[in-house]
Parts: structure tokens; C-alpha cells; sequence
């Protein structure tokens, strides 16, 4: 839990840099990262949609260059952003639990979209 809720305050946070930032007729302009699964030595394992470093560090440039207010590492990550704020939670869960009773799947794809998904839930 005490990791969501420092993820929930940095994204307040920049939320309200970036208002005060436009508020007060700044050149400061505030780009909220939020990254995925990058491949760096803090990665354990491989990961559903692990991404290499170089790539995501050509996101994150090309984000702020842009002057993006928010930017999903790697970009297909922005439609899991847009399905967990639009899909109700009790959706979501009972669509976990399906998931992990469907034996179609591979078990390594199963396991990792679990982790990911029991990460926002």
C-alpha cells in the first residue's frame, strides 16, 4: 500500500506543480512519467511488455521535449492507464478472476498480467 499511495501523492503532486506552473505565467512546464516495465538492473525477471532502456529513454525524452503533461513508458501502457480509470473496479477484478481460471492463456502470460493488473487493484 505504501507504495501506490507515494505514486498517488507524486502524481497530485505534479498535478498541482503543473497548475501553479500555468497559474502563475511561468516557462516551467511539468511532464508526469509513468513508466512501465523498463529492463534496468531493478527489473526482477521478465515482465509482460518489459521494455529496454534505450527505448523508453527516447520516450521519455521525446515526452518532455513536447512538453507533454503525462506520458505512459512505452506508450501502449496509456491504454491500460485509459481501461483502469474508465473500467469499474468490481469489473476489473472478476475479469482477473476469469483470467486466471482460463487455462488458454500461457502460464507465463498469465502470471505477468496478474502481477500487473493485482498492482493497481
Amino acid at each position: 500500500p505504501a507504495y501506490f499511495a507515494s505514486k498517488a501523492y507524486q502524481a497530485s503532486y505534479l498535478e498541482s506543480l503543473w497548475m501553479k506552473a500555468i497559474r502563475s505565467k511561468s516557462k516551467i512546464f511539468v511532464t508526469d512519467i509513468q513508466p512501465g516495465f523498463v529492463d534496468t538492473s531493478m527489473a526482477i525477471g521478465k515482465t509482460f511488455w518489459m521494455s529496454d532502456s534505450k527505448k523508453a529513454a527516447k520516450q521519455l525524452f521525446s515526452a518532455i521535449k513536447k512538453r507533454k503533461k503525462k506520458a505512459y513508458i512505452t506508450k501502449r501502457w496509456a491504454i491500460v492507464a485509459f481501461v483502469l480509470k474508465w473500467v469499474p473496479a468490481k469489473l476489473l477484478i472478476k475479469f482477473l478472476l476469469l483470467f486466471k481460471q482460463s487455462n488458454a492463456i500461457s502460464k507465463i502470460f498469465k502470471c505477468s498480467l496478474s502481477r500487473f493488473f493485482l498492482f493497481f487493484l
